[in-house]
């Protein structure tokens, strides 16, 4: 596999720049290295891209949070996935911790974030993603399918 990928990168006040950056890698047991097959633009990338931004975002981080790719490897942990799977993402990563986590209610975690905004994703060759954010899809649908 080649070393470097090109990926979106927002460098802040309404600039995306397309960089060549090293295609990361798995560091911890729960993860899995994607290649990004297709990505989305949402209404919120565009936002993030107003001056002043409608939206924030972490400036140096590989924009996309709606994404589909395939499965390239798996960490140790990881036993719902296999490598050449199709999958799609929730962007919204959440700690199942906190009081709010526990009690149900995912969408108000303490320390939730989200990929594609705040940490890199999928407006690039390649993305590492935690397994629990991963969804197996059929071979069989159509990617515009799966990005709506």
């Amino acid at each position: 596999m080649k070393k470097t990928m090109l990926a979106a990168v927002f460098e802040g006040d309404g600039r995306l720049e397309l960089q060549e950056r090293p295609i990361p890698s798995i560091k911890g047991d729960d993860e899995v290295l994607l290649a990004v097959e297709a990505a989305s633009i949402c209404g919120t990338d565009v936002h993030i891209l107003e001056v002043p931004p409608g939206h924030p975002a972490t400036p140096g981080i590989i924009l996309g949070h709606e994404y589909v790719g395939r499965v390239v490897q798996v960490g140790k942990a990881v036993s719902h996935l296999a490598e050449g799977d199709r999958v799609v993402i929730d962007p919204n990563l959440t700690c199942g911790l906190c009081r709010y986590c526990r009690l149900g209610l995912p969408n108000m975690c303490e320390t939730m974030t989200t990929l594609g905004i705040f940490i890199d994703g999928g407006f690039a060759e390649y993305n590492v993603t935690p397994a629990r954010a991963l969804f197996k899809v059929s071979p069989a649908l159509p990617t515009s399918a799966l990005l709506t």
